[in-house]
Order: C-alpha cells, then structure tokens, then sequence
C-alpha cells in the first residue's frame, strides 16, 4: 500500500503601525506553502516497516538582509523584494508492531483488563539547509567581528528552512488500556470502557555536535463515563540547564546529563492539560 496526501496553504497579513499622530508603518507578510508526504507500509509478518518521504515548498515575495549600523552599532533588518521558492525534505523508515496483553481479575463485574503496546523505531534523515549552496541564509559580522548567521525568511508567514543535520533514530511507545464489564442490562451484552491512552517518545540525533537527546515527550488521554475527558502533555529534559558565568544574561542547555550532576533523570520544561464535555 502506497499513500500520499497534498496540502497547500496561502497566508497574506498586513500590520499597521501609529508610530506618531500622523505617521504610520505598514508591514505586510505573504506566502504559499505546499507540502507533499508519501509513504508505503508493507508487512512483514508482525512488524509494519514504513519508508517515507516529506516534501515543503514555500513561495515568498520578499526577504530580509541583516547588517550592522556603523554609526548605533545596533543589528539593521531590511526587506529585499525577490521572488523567492525555500524547499526542503526530510525521509526515512519506521518500524512497528503490536503487543497484547490480558489480565482477567474476575471481580466487580470485571471481565478482563487489556493492555496494548505499540512500540515504533523509526530513523529520519535531513540535510542541513543552512549551508551556503542551498541559500536559504547569510551571514554578517557583528561589533566583536563575531559572524553570526540568520535565516532570510525567518519574518515571513511559514519561515525558512530548517538549520542542522538531522540523522536521528526515534523511539515512540504507545499503551492503551481497556476494560470490559459484564452486563447489567436486560440484554446482558458486555461494555468496554478505554481507560487510558499514553504515549511516551525520545529521538537521538547521530549528526548533532552536542545534545544528541532530544525532550522526553509524554502524552496521555482518559475520559470519567462519556461525560468527562481529560488529556495532557508533558515535556522533560535530559540535560543541565546553565547561566553563563560570564554573562547573566546568556543561559541554555549544556551538554552534561541531569543524572550525573544532580542525581535526577530529567527535569519538567512544559506541562499542559485539558478538560472537555
């Protein structure tokens, strides 16, 4: 079985500005986005293998160019019109099955508790688009005659290219539990409740020079009867947040894993949830 699916996308915004009573500033941002994904899913016995391939073009109008005003020493950004295409892949292959198991308490008029495990081990390839021949960045010298680089559509309404090499292999598993009843009708016929969908995925990246680990994502879904449903996301991070001695102003991820430092696995970055009827 081979699919594909198209999508195509157009945003146009336009932002005015009261600088003072009588001037104003209008900026306008506008862009078409295409996506393309294809994938088959042969089966091999009790795995799925599943190559696949992602597609995105972008169409802007207009860029930005980024230097250094020599009389503020402050950044300058300013818009180029161009007609421009940013185009960018990423593919790879996924693995997957499925496990099953049945625990039958007998009590309370339960008749069995399934637990159903989705493990997938899936490898993404991306090249790094930010290297000069794909001229989806530039480069200026800052006051330190540092060089910095940036992304010339990172203003516009779907941004650039994606920067970095990716060759990361990603480790997803899925649980679902399910409950079924006997029942308590006339009819006697058995009910079967989900208890709880969560969802547990962490990625290594084989092409990055340091954080090779990505977030730890967890995400989970339960509903109370057919009144109440309830889901969440969690975010947790494996490495040592730092403040630079050097400068207070300058913090981030460092390249030493909580558990050897602090004695911790990871630490909470995000946490959300929701409740619907």
């Amino acid at each position: 079985l081979i699919g594909y699916t198209y999508g195509s996308q157009f945003i146009n915004t336009r932002t005015k500005t009261k600088l003072d009573s009588v001037t104003f500033k209008t900026d306008e941002h506008r862009g078409i986005q295409h996506t393309i994904a294809i994938n088959a899913s042969p089966k091999l016995s009790y795995f799925t293998i599943t190559p696949f391939f992602n597609y995105t073009e972008k169409w802007y109008d207009k860029q930005i160019e980024r230097s250094i005003d020599r009389n503020t020493n402050a950044p300058v950004t300013n818009d180029i019109k161009v007609i421009k295409a940013v185009r960018y892949y990423d593919l790879g292959v996924s693995a997957a099955t499925k496990l099953y198991g049945i625990f039958q308490p007998g009590v309370l008029g339960i008749k069995g508790i399934r637990h159903q495990i989705s493990p997938s081990l899936t490898y993404t390839y991306q090249p790094d688009f930010s290297r000069p021949r794909y001229g989806y960045y530039g480069t200026y010298r800052d006051t330190l005659g540092v060089e910095q680089k940036y992304n010339f559509y990172e203003r516009e309404s779907f941004g650039g290219a994606p920067a970095g090499e990716r060759q990361a292999v990603g480790l997803n598993i899925g649980n679902v539990f399910e409950m079924k009843m006997e029942g308590n009708d006339s009819s006697g016929q058995e009910k079967k409740f989900t208890l709880l969908n969560l969802n547990a995925g962490l990625s290594y990246n084989f092409a990055a020079d340091s954080l090779k680990f990505s977030e730890i994502g967890l995400d989970y879904r339960t509903s109370i009867g057919e009144m109440l449903s309830i889901g969440g996301r969690s975010s947790f991070n494996l490495y040592k947040f730092e403040v630079d001695p050097n400068d207070p102003r300058r913090a981030g991820r460092v390249n030493k894993f909580l558990f050897k430092e602090q004695g911790r696995l990871a630490q909470l970055t995000s946490f959300g949830v929701s409740i619907g009827t």
